[in-house]
């Protein structure tokens, strides 16, 4: 049996309205890196693992300033198959946007 691929995150670009919005670390060791962008009424979100991890190295999703997920398929990913770096996430999210 083979080793599990591994997968390092994309920082998007400042240049593209991108900010650093907070740091994950997991007791895995896992480093994540929470960027967002606001865009009229959304914030686009992009979760970025700082080091190779396996499966999946980067989860994508757009949240309503108002509350509320826009294409939330990565946060329910996220959830299944990382469910302490999905806690972490949306307690930033949390003390960020209420």
């Amino acid at each position: 049996m083979g080793k599990a691929r591994l997968y390092e995150g994309n920082a998007p670009s400042p240049n593209d309205g991108w900010f650093v919005l907070g740091d994950v670390d997991l007791p895995n060791g896992e480093m994540w890196v929470v960027y967002a962008r606001h865009t009229g009424e959304f914030v686009n979100v992009k979760v970025a693992a700082a080091k190779p991890v396996p499966n999946k190295g980067n989860y994508w999703f757009s949240r309503h300033k108002l509350g509320g997920l826009v294409k939330p398929r990565d946060f329910a990913i996220m959830k299944e198959g990382r469910p302490d770096l999905h806690h972490g996430v949306s307690q930033l999210l949390e003390t960020h946007y209420g």
